[in-house]
């Protein structure tokens, strides 16, 4: 299938074996705007005049959709020698995959576990902690959370 600069739209049509030219302005569209997941599935084009009707063949339409997050990550105070979770949720397209940072740039886990477990936290492991969930089509940055000893 091609478009071209004028709007005319090509199918190639192996069966028999010709290139079949679709004048798109006039006939009947589906537009569709504010795409979500509800929207995916098969959809056909039944054409029906005076003499019959003829039904288009199924396309597919999939929604996939970049990761967002729903809950961040939650700053804490905790103890020396304690442990800490920081955890998230996202929303968006499956799988996920996550990659924990302390202080933007020392990676200290990645995978697919939307919680990261610090235990007996220690002065090197205070800071501040972001995640980057990614899917097959982009990749979000949660915001900080930090992670520090409570005021005596």
């Amino acid at each position: 299938m091609a478009l071209d600069a004028l709007g005319n739209f090509y199918i190639a049509d192996t069966g028999d074996a010709r290139i079949r030219e679709v004048h798109l302005a006039g006939y009947p569209t589906l537009a569709l705007t504010n795409l979500n997941v509800n929207n995916s599935g098969n959809y056909t084009v039944v054409i029906t005049s005076p003499y019959g009707s003829v039904t288009s063949a199924v396309a597919a339409l999939t929604v996939v959709l970049p990761p967002s997050f729903l809950v961040q990550p939650a700053s804490q105070g905790v103890l020396p020698g304690s442990n800490a979770t920081l955890s998230v949720t996202v929303a968006g397209t499956p799988p996920f995959f996550y990659l924990w940072y302390l202080d933007g740039t020392n990676l200290v886990q990645n995978g697919t576990n939307s919680s990261l477990l610090v235990t007996n936290l220690s002065s090197v492991s205070t800071g501040q902690y972001t995640v980057i969930v990614t899917n097959a089509y982009a990749s979000a940055t949660s915001q900080v959370a930090i992670l520090s000893f409570p005021p005596l």
